[in-house]
């Protein structure tokens, strides 16, 4: 494994420290576009936290007391080492940012879901919460694309999130931007491309993707990400999209599973060469439910 060098570091760190594509989750929607970590272990829990921790990670208690501690304010926490990060970013609902006396900024892990996510909440509560903080618009559509709820609802939700990260992305082209931002902007539009894809509006979709999807040095950063939609058009039949997608030989290459894939569902005679790799694509999207 790598090893964490500087506070520059710390999104591609967190990324591989992390099991999931729930890392994305986490800083797309709850980390400001400008955030820099001090350098070293830059992660926290709250010690008021654990019993919520220990719900979810066993022996946190235990590992907590062995590791440094830290008083912000009136707040004690322990400082996670950087290189045992993983059973608590994964298990994490929720990020903060931290700021000592000294300027320093931290991440502090939650482990309770956002109040946003409280199924009882009405539209009018909802909206307030959506204009106060625009990124929330993107967690609440990849939350229903991800469980196949109310597809009328995530595409308000991408109407409304394409407009904030077209305004990001302008930004981003004037003055330039970390990677880190990049990629959360690039996930951004992938989640409103799904939405789109789900409510077959492909064309919509084909614009959003325009922003990040023929990009390769974006790839190693969204494989899973890409992998994924494009199991959402095969799902949702889109053959024609697709060709126009594999039609591009680099990323027909780099996605070479997924292509097969999609070769063999629109001609059964098309001869395999990732079989292993294949079968398990094709029975995800033969037996896919949510978005049929």
């Amino acid at each position: 494994m790598s090893k964490y060098k500087a506070s520059d570091d710390w999104y591609t760190w967190l990324v591989e420290q992390s099991r999931t594509d729930h890392i994305y989750d986490l800083i797309h929607n709850y980390l400001p576009h400008d955030f820099s970590p001090i350098d070293g272990d830059f992660i926290l829990l709250a010690f008021e936290d654990l019993p919520q921790i220990l719900q979810v990670i066993s022996g946190a208690y235990y590992n907590a007391s062995r590791r440094q501690l830290l008083f912000i304010g009136n707040v004690k926490y322990v400082v996670v080492s950087n290189n045992h990060l993983a059973e608590y970013l994964e298990a994490a609902r929720q990020m903060k940012v931290v700021i000592d006396e000294h300027g320093n900024s931290y991440i502090r892990l939650l482990f309770t879901q956002p109040e946003y996510e409280n199924d009882n909440d009405d539209d009018e509560t909802q909206s307030t919460k959506i204009e106060s903080h625009p990124d929330d618009v993107l967690k609440l559509c990849w939350d229903l694309v991800v469980t196949g709820k109310d597809k009328e609802q995530a595409l308000y939700y991408a109407l409304v999130g394409e407009s904030f990260l077209m305004d990001r992305q302008h930004e981003l082209t004037q003055s330039g931007g970390a990677i880190g931002e990049v990629i959360r902007v690039s996930i951004g539009f992938s989640i409103i491309a799904a939405a789109y894809i789900w409510n077959d509006r492909v064309a919509d979709a084909a614009k959003c993707d325009e922003n990040y999807l023929f990009k390769p040095y974006l790839w190693s950063h969204m494989d899973a990400t890409i992998r994924g939609y494009l199991e959402l058009l095969m799902i949702r039949k889109n053959a024609h999209y697709l060709d126009f997608l594999f039609s591009n030989l680099e990323f027909r290459t780099h996605f070479i599973v997924h292509y097969e894939t999609h070769m063999s569902i629109i001609n059964p005679n098309f001869e395999w060469t990732k079989m292993r790799e294949i079968v398990p694509v094709l029975n995800r999207v033969n037996n896919n439910k949510l978005y049929k």
